[in-house]
């Protein structure tokens, strides 16, 4: 198997469909291995969506502005899954849901605000419901983070912040950088500096957006590559994570064995 974009997503898609068929859907998404079997699932979409709109020869922008965010999620699923011991991988699971829940609570709320007097505001009756869903699910989060004994492992200031990017141990910055989180997911430092300055250019319509309006193929096509190696690693991740067994998985061997070269290799 030669290495490519395509060829990696189709493995990828087979470690996929063996987790559906296994997973219950149902549970609840406290569980740290629902919740990160979901952020593998959202990943592979994207991937899916970037190879479509690729296809359809969308502009540079649009491209890598959805590349930008896959490489920012794939940093925060890596952190989550396999930097550090299993209780601050815990922890910062939790902290992590912790700010999703408040990140929810506040949009609802600012966006139901601000349309008070708005005759659309019946729309958001419902609001409130969530609202107090989301409160409850984050009290109980902090319940299990004292209960686990996991509070121990962070100051209250990072667990008060729900800083689940907090970075361990003495240091004066209270959380890592996403160009740091990309190093700490393998991604070597020069493509971390290139992610960091050239994609987010795209990312926030900055000036250089108009010198490529239609499409950049020398932007492009290294992107794709860069994402099979990317695959390589959500592979690897998941396989160790819920401990998939390569040979009943039917995964390709050459996919493999570059899988395992690549987790420690990538220069």
């Amino acid at each position: 198997m030669e290495l490519s974009f395509d060829s990696c997503l189709i493995e990828l898609r087979k470690i996929e469909n063996i987790l559906d068929r296994s997973i219950d859907n149902k549970s609840q998404l406290l569980t740290k291995k629902i919740g990160v079997f979901n952020i593998f699932k959202n990943l592979i979409s994207n991937l899916i969506i970037l190879k479509n709109l690729n296809s359809e020869n969308c502009n540079t922008q649009t491209f890598a502005t959805l590349s930008r965010m896959i490489i920012d999620n794939y940093a925060g699923f890596y952190l989550l899954t396999s930097h550090s011991n299993e209780n601050e991988k815990q922890l910062r699971y939790y902290l992590y849901l912790i700010d999703s829940l408040q990140s929810r609570i506040n949009t609802i709320s600012d966006f139901a605000s601000s349309l008070k007097d708005n005759r659309f505001v019946k729309s958001f009756d419902t609001s409130n419901d969530i609202i107090i869903h989301d409160k409850k699910s984050i009290a109980n989060i902090i319940e299990k983070i004292k209960k686990e004994k996991l509070d121990i492992l962070a100051t209250p200031k990072i667990i008060k912040n729900r800083n689940w990017k907090y970075i361990s141990g003495d240091s004066e910055k209270e959380r890592y950088s996403w160009e740091e989180l990309y190093n700490i997911a393998k991604i070597p430092e020069h493509f971390s500096k290139m992610i960091q300055n050239h994609y987010s250019t795209y990312a926030h319509g900055l000036g250089m957006t108009i010198l490529y309006s239609e499409r950049n193929e020398g932007l492009i096509n290294p992107t794709f590559l860069f994402f099979a190696l990317i695959q390589l690693n959500l592979a690897k991740i998941i396989i160790n994570e819920f401990e998939i067994d390569v040979v009943k998985a039917n995964l390709d061997n050459n996919f493999i064995a570059q899988m395992e070269f690549h987790w420690d290799n990538w220069k």
